[in-house]
């Protein structure tokens, strides 16, 4: 069932990416949730990428999400 294994791959490595941004007492707290969260509405996009096409778009896609958020970050101020 290579679908399958595909799938949870996927979902495996997207919250794993996400959780190791925090520290160890931060994962079962509320940043803990975010991070699920958001591992999994970045990281399942870039995963995607990864399969379908190379690791240079999935990298290329990492820094363009990085680069907006900072952006707004620095325009804010």
């Amino acid at each position: 069932r290579p679908v399958r294994s595909v799938v949870a791959a996927v979902l495996i490595g997207s919250l794993t990416h996400g959780l190791a941004h925090l520290s160890a007492h931060e994962i079962l707290g509320p940043a803990g949730v975010m991070m699920i969260l958001t591992g999994l509405l970045y990281g399942v996009p870039m995963a995607m990428l990864f399969i379908k096409r190379d690791l240079e778009h999935a990298v290329g896609y990492h820094f363009f999400i990085d680069f907006l958020r900072y952006l707004v970050a620095l325009l804010q101020h």
